[in-house]
């Protein structure tokens, strides 16, 4: 009787634990979609009347496989207020989205439009994936008296496949709808290579060969950034990073490569010559030292102090411009200051003198950072560990005359350098460059970063006036785009006024 009884609780027990866990599954399973009950209407000037169906919030939680919600909205113009032609634009404008990342395109958007009467053009696309920022959907017109209907889904697609990485992922935006005026560069770049993809799985110890594209840090990976903020970045061999900007002293155009999309939106780029096809010498400005002398630690320094000091800070003062800074702001002068107001004077440029071993000191023998970094672990950095070495106009140290400078070794891994030769990322040129990142000091000789003839990171002394200077601006965040997709052919081009 007794062991009955046993068998009868360890039964209970069993069906219990069995509904408890059927009721956890089902509630991941049961997708809730949230909107607003009521109306919105909003009343513009140039487009007319725009009303969203039972609001334009778009709230989902728990999203099941299969899930789906719509939304419609209307844009009716009146003969008074609106031109014939007149643009608008329609953006998913997105505050929460934690499913997109782990969706692998399964997370969806359509949008159909019709117009009544006929007039203008409406904007169709069909199972977009949904991009883990704000973005615009599409550019439709519409005419006088006439009113467009959109219909907007989002849909998690059933894939056939194990979806469970999205098991507990929401998504929480708006539709929104107003005139049409140009983007933004940054937002032309990310639209044009699909918002970018994750960092979190690439391998840095390997050269860029397998990776091509638009990466973004997301704070899972081994990329760090000041102060956590996302920066977008090219690497490999992409065919999609160019930008005509600027004329020279002779009148020739200038043709850039996009590194980055910086900490503060800035977009940096590395000069690439007059023509859009230049390789070799023809990427750069020139050949230059990096410093007269190479004897002391000093001579590591973008700007420098008393060489021989007894003391780090006297020797890593930012009192002296080496030779390449002058090298570099003389042909600023020449050839940018007319575009000064295109030109971010928050961009930094990272002179990383912080050290591994040794004091820096004198003619002291010392490893800097970036050699175990960039040589040892193989993990590059974004962030810039010393403020004396963060250069600037308005920033970081503020000891730049001009926004000007070089690109960093640990720019040069991210985009797809390490020690081995590699000709597959779109920093090789067939010529050695400098960087602006010290390597060590050693055998009384101060050592700096390049990019050597092979397109591997390499160290050469400071010395050695015999290599090219590739000269690194930032545009403002703020600056907007004109035409272009970014090939070869269509360099991106931006609005001059």
């Amino acid at each position: 009787m007794r062991k009955s009884k046993l068998l009868l609780i360890d039964s209970i027990t069993i069906i219990i634990i069995g509904i408890i866990m059927l009721g956890t599954s089902y509630a991941w399973f049961l997708a809730t979609t949230n909107t607003t009950s009521s109306d919105i209407v909003v009343t513009t000037a140039n487009l007319g009347v725009i009303t969203y169906k039972d609001g334009n919030d778009i709230l989902f939680n728990n999203i099941l496989p299969g899930a789906k919600t719509t939304k419609t909205f209307t844009i009716s113009s009146s003969q008074d207020t609106t031109v014939d032609g007149q643009k608008y634009e329609i953006k998913l404008k997105i505050l929460t989205n934690t499913l997109s990342p782990t969706a692998s395109n399964a997370f969806v958007y359509t949008l159909i439009g019709t117009t009544s009467p006929s007039g203008g053009q409406t904007i169709n696309v069909s199972d977009v994936p949904v991009p883990r920022e704000s973005s615009s959907i599409g550019v439709g017109s519409i005419n006088k008296s006439s009113t467009h209907t959109y219909t907007l889904s989002l849909e998690f697609k059933e894939t056939s496949t194990d979806q469970n990485a999205s098991q507990g992922t929401s998504f929480n935006g708006k539709t929104e709808v107003k005139p049409y005026t140009l983007p933004l560069l940054t937002d032309a770049i990310k639209k044009d290579n699909n918002y970018g993809i994750s960092d979190s799985l690439i391998d840095f110890t390997s050269s860029s060969s397998n990776d091509l594209g638009l990466y973004y840090t997301d704070g899972t990976g081994l990329s760090y950034t000041e102060d956590n903020h996302t920066v977008y970045y090219f690497r490999g061999k992409v065919l999609n990073n160019h930008l005509k900007f600027g004329k020279d002293a002779f009148g020739r155009d200038m043709y850039w490569r996009i590194i980055r999309i910086d900490e503060g939106g800035n977009i940096k780029l590395i000069y690439n010559g007059t023509s859009p096809t230049s390789t070799g010498i023809d990427s750069s400005i020139g050949v230059s030292a990096f410093n007269s002398a190479f004897d002391k630690n000093a001579h590591v320094g973008y700007m420098y102090g008393t060489p021989g000091s007894t003391t780090y800070q006297n020797e890593h003062e930012n009192l002296v411009d080496s030779r390449i800074k002058t090298f570099i702001d003389t042909w600023y002068e020449a050839n940018l200051l007319d575009e000064e107001a295109y030109i971010s004077k928050d961009t930094t440029f990272c002179n990383d003198r912080s050290i591994s071993y040794g004091n820096g000191i004198n003619n002291n023998s010392t490893d800097y950072k970036a050699y175990e970094r960039i040589y040892m672990t193989k993990h590059p950095d974004f962030k810039c560990p010393q403020i004396n070495d963060n250069f600037s106009v308005s920033k970081g140290n503020k000891k730049l005359k001009y926004p000007v400078g070089l690109i960093t070794a640990d720019e040069t891994g991210f985009a797809g350098s390490n020690d081995k030769d590699n000709k597959d990322y779109y920093l090789y040129t067939g010529e050695y460059y400098w960087t602006l990142t010290p390597f060590f000091f050693v055998n009384n000789t101060a050592s700096i970063f390049q990019i050597n003839h092979l397109g591997a990171v390499f160290a050469i002394s400071a010395g050695d006036s015999r290599h090219g200077v590739r000269p690194v601006i930032g545009l403002n965040y703020d600056t907007t785009w004109s035409k272009g997709d970014g090939t070869q052919n269509s360099p991106y081009e931006i609005i001059i006024k």
